[in-house]
């Protein structure tokens, strides 16, 4: 398998699929962090496809100093941030369709239930708290990586990780 750079390095000398490549790697992780952190699954899209644009076109000028990984999620960052700014975040009714062969609809409606309760928890962080808690689980980014994305010391990451936790685990129980 190709490293992440390498098919930068090639995304930077105009060859598309290596940049195809890419978004294929990474859209699905990205888009969930997108949707986590802004709420809605359409502007999560909007969000992922800006990200992914604002790569393409920062590959000239890309230095693999960082992992292509860390890179992206600075910008996906980034985009949320500044999206957020611009736009009221709206709690997530469902961010993926019910399948028919769920086992009943109260099941169904549960689960829906659930993962609203989780958006609102969520979004009721601080915005450095949910940043550190979607980088770490939505997008399984390391310490180190969550670090050089806010940016912040790893302790500092750690303890933003663990007062997300504190802060989730207090909400989820009191619902």
């Amino acid at each position: 398998m190709i490293s992440d750079e390498d098919l930068m390095a090639s995304t930077a000398q105009g060859d598309t699929n290596a940049f195809e490549q890419i978004v294929l790697r990474y859209q699905d992780a990205v888009w969930r962090v997108a949707c986590r952190f802004i709420g809605n699954p359409v502007d999560a899209q909007d969000i992922t496809q800006t990200a992914f644009l604002k790569l393409f076109e920062a590959a000239p000028r890309y230095q693999p100093t960082a992992m292509l990984k860390t890179y992206l999620f600075r910008i996906v960052h980034t985009t949320c941030i500044d999206y957020s700014r611009k736009h009221r975040p709206a709690i997530l009714d469902d961010p993926t369709d019910v399948s028919d062969d769920s086992p009943s609809a109260i099941d169904a409606l549960m689960v829906k239930e659930r993962y609203a309760t989780l958006t609102q928890a969520i979004e009721s962080l601080p915005l450095r708290q949910r940043s550190a808690i979607l980088l770490r689980y939505e997008a399984d980014l390391s310490i180190r990586e969550i670090s050089n994305i806010l940016p912040a010391t790893e302790k500092a990451v750690e303890r933003l990780l663990a007062r997300g936790r504190n802060a989730l685990s207090t909400f989820l129980k009191d619902t």
